[in-house]
């Protein structure tokens, strides 16, 4: 195993009285809890352009690289599933209207004798 150059384990790293034979330790602490990184190689415009975006932002490089991702891959499963609706059989599509239209005689259920606010500041809106 190679470790970076600059790390130096503490001094307790390979001690006998913890029961462990020399280096055990060492190599299960490095191995489990270093981090992993990796190096992807795209062009000079493209880092800076990634790393303008990520700054806007408040973001790393690297966070923003996984929202991207993320999103994308939302994309793709909003497309998917576009495309099973579209591709949906007749009676699959009758069967959703009809529960819809059950729903939807909720929609206004025991609103419809609730009198109408016409005052504009119930609305959010200020009448100056």
């Amino acid at each position: 195993m190679v470790l970076p150059q600059s790390w130096k384990p503490s001094p307790q790293a390979d001690r006998e009285d913890w029961g462990f034979p020399d280096g055990v330790y060492l190599t299960y602490t490095w191995r489990v809890s270093a981090p992993t990184h990796t190096t992807i190689k795209v062009t000079a415009k493209v880092r800076d352009d990634l790393n303008e975006v990520a700054a806007a932002e408040g973001r790393t490089a690297g966070s923003m690289i996984e929202k991207l991702l993320a999103d994308y891959l939302w994309r793709l499963e909003v497309e998917a599933a576009k495309k099973a609706m579209r591709e949906a059989p007749q009676e699959v599509w009758d069967e959703y209207m009809r529960e819809f239209k059950a729903w939807d005689a909720t929609f206004m259920d025991g609103l419809e004798d609730e009198p109408l606010d016409e005052d504009s500041s119930a609305h959010g809106s200020s009448s100056a």
